[in-house]
């Protein structure tokens, strides 16, 4: 098939011909030259560019989510015996068994048993179930001078908050942190105040929520009762909080009466109730009160640069920081932030005689003071650039500075096992752990915790943990290696050497048993707060008691201990004397108080005569 195909087309419907020529150029614009966009232009030289075209690859962090726990057990107490069996009867337990021993189901039941046991003990004959397949070093040690991270504490609380102090109770198993927004001292009624005590064994949710009127710049421990906590407002209030009744303080001081600007320290002292405590302001003012009435201080002293009779407000120190060790009660230390540190004595009564020294830190704000725990002699202080260690015989100048090369200081603290390592913090969020003979130009240790700053740090007493506050409101609890739990000889010494000093130690570590007072340890506390016990309060246990222990009242008078009356039961009781022995020492251990008389043949007679010998409660400084 042919698929061509033929038309024609007229010469004259090809279109007209184009002929060009030659034509000179047309002028379409003229735009004179700018000098100025002239001088600003220059020829670029040679540049090196990169271009990468690879996948970008990003690193993400995810922490699992908490979820609540909670403890529940159940106690079978009469075991898998019949009802009609008394376990605790072991003529009847000795009879049910030989019955069931005696059936014949027990017997092929333990027939099948044995069967199988003789089997499975074949089997481990046959193959060495001891066998170490593995050979070589199984886990590489662990390092005994690193510190290690056991548990992050994070604010509950969604807006961003810095731990401003933290305290440890004396028996280091609670922890109290005071937050607060930083840069505003009176923040709007909505925002979170809350501050928490925590406990280390269950850290999943705080313990205890503080619900402070204002923000808390301060917090600390009674080192004799754990739950009484002191809490310092920034609007110069004094809290006190009982932690087992309730969030909201039990105490608060009056407005009019407290400090003026926020509360920059807070120190319980030693005295004879344990309730006496000193607190120190930006307003240049130390006053001492009485936990049991924060109605108004029991002293003030007024920190006045110009000495003068009627002090000048606007002319006071303002003090940062307060020190207080109970190794020497009757010494307390401030830093101010003109660059002073200020020694009173408690013995003196004149407010200018109380100053015993002075400490020059060359006009830089005092940030912390802390004592060590061996010497007390020997202090440390922090202000943002250096770390000063100073000695109370030396006030001329400091035995050693650290300086630090990158950020600023916050905080520093004494171990309170090593008396020559320092644990600081830094802004730039470094633990440094610093060991003043061996090292002073460089910290020993250093340990990024935070990106952002850390603003407290605080050893516990018996130096197992450490904890540090950070900005960004978490709270890092270290453990610290035993290698640093130990003490050590040689430090002592090179710290002896460096203070210059043959005294014996005197520290917290070997104080424990000689600053708390034995005779006080019964009803410090108890008798503080509470009345003595009334003969209607003891009724209902001295029923049991003589109930129980009806040989007690017929002791004569001169039986006033274990040995009498025992001898006494062996005249009228011989046949029960030596059995009862050991039941009447757990009684004269429990019952101390009891009055062995042969006039007490009643119970009425015996609770009045109890009642009547309660030793009426030694009243304190401020009631005399």
């Amino acid at each position: 098939m042919d698929s061509s195909y033929l038309f024609t087309q007229k010469r004259k419907e090809f279109g007209k011909p184009c002929f060009f020529t030659e034509v000179g150029p047309h002028l379409l614009v003229d735009i004179d030259p700018d000098v100025e966009l002239k001088k600003e232009f220059y020829v670029l030289s040679t540049m090196t560019r990169e271009v990468d075209n690879s996948h970008k690859v990003c690193a993400h962090e995810v922490n699992t989510v908490s979820y609540p726990t909670e403890n529940s057990g159940m106690k079978h107490s009469e075991g898998g015996w019949p009802a009609g069996v008394d376990f605790e009867d072991e003529d009847a337990v000795t009879r049910f068994r030989k019955k069931i021993e005696k059936d014949k189901t027990y017997v092929n039941a333990i027939k099948n048993l044995a069967d199988i046991v003789e089997i499975v003990i074949d089997e481990n004959n046959s193959i060495d179930i001891y066998e170490e397949y593995f050979s070589g070093e199984s886990i590489k040690p662990e390092d005994e001078t690193s510190f290690r991270t056991i548990n992050v504490l994070l604010d509950p609380n969604s807006v961003v908050r810095k731990v401003v102090d933290i305290c440890w109770s004396e028996n280091s198993s609670k922890l109290a942190a005071a937050y607060s927004v930083d840069g505003i001292e009176n923040p709007e009624r909505d925002l979170c105040l809350d501050s928490y005590v925590w406990d280390i064994e269950n850290c999943l949710h705080p313990h205890c929520v503080l619900k402070p009127e204002r923000s808390l710049n301060c917090v600390e421990f009674n080192p004799r009762e754990n739950n009484l906590v002191l809490g310092g407002y920034t609007s110069g209030q004094i809290a006190l909080w009982d932690i087992r009744i309730g969030n909201r303080p039990q105490q608060l001081s009056p407005v009019q009466r407290s400090h003026k600007q926020k509360i920059t320290g807070l120190k319980w002292m030693l005295t004879v109730s344990g309730l006496d405590f000193l607190s120190t302001s930006l307003d240049g003012q130390v006053m001492s009160w009485d936990a049991r009435n924060l109605y108004e201080p029991t002293e003030r002293i007024f920190l006045d640069p110009s000495q003068e009779d009627l002090p000048n407000l606007e002319d006071l120190y303002t003090i940062s920081c307060a020190e207080y060790d109970p190794s020497v009660p009757e010494v307390f230390m401030v830093g101010t932030e003109q660059g002073q540190i200020l020694k009173f004595s408690r013995q003196v009564q004149s407010d200018f005689d109380k100053i015993t020294a002075r400490y020059d830190c060359e006009n830089r704000p005092i940030l912390c003071l802390k004592r060590n725990a061996f010497y007390p002699q020997l202090f440390a202080s922090c202000d943002p650039w250096t770390i000063k260690i100073w000695s109370e015989v030396m006030n001329e100048s400091p035995i050693l500075n650290i300086i630090g090369t990158d950020g600023y200081y916050t905080d520093v603290d004494w171990s309170p096992k090593r008396a020559s390592l320092l644990f600081l913090a830094k802004t730039t969020g470094a633990f440094e752990v610093w060991d003043i003979p061996g090292k002073s130009s460089e910290p020993m240790m250093t340990i990024a915790l935070e990106k952002g700053p850390l603003c407290a740090v605080q050893a516990e007493n018996t130096g197992r943990f450490i904890a540090c506050g950070a900005a960004s409101g978490a709270i890092h609890l270290l453990e610290v290696p035993i290698h640093f739990q130990t003490i050590s000889n040689e430090g002592t010494d090179l710290v002896t050497k460096i203070i210059g000093t043959d005294e014996p130690l005197q520290g917290r570590s070997t104080l424990k048993p000689a600053y708390i007072d034995v005779s006080l340890e019964e009803d410090f506390i108890e008798d503080a707060y509470d009345p003595p016990e009334t003969a209607e309060d003891l009724r209902e246990e001295y029923e049991e008691l003589f109930e129980k222990y009806p040989l007690i009242i017929i002791v004569p008078e001169e039986a006033k201990s274990l040995e009498k009356v025992v001898s006494k039961f062996s005249i009228d009781f011989p046949e029960r004397a030596e059995d009862l022995r050991e039941e009447y020492e757990r009684l004269f251990e429990k019952y101390p108080l009891i009055t062995l008389f042969s006039e007490s043949k009643s119970l009425e007679q015996a609770v009045v005569k109890d009642s009547n010998d309660q030793p009426e409660p030694e009243k304190t400084e401020s009631e005399t």
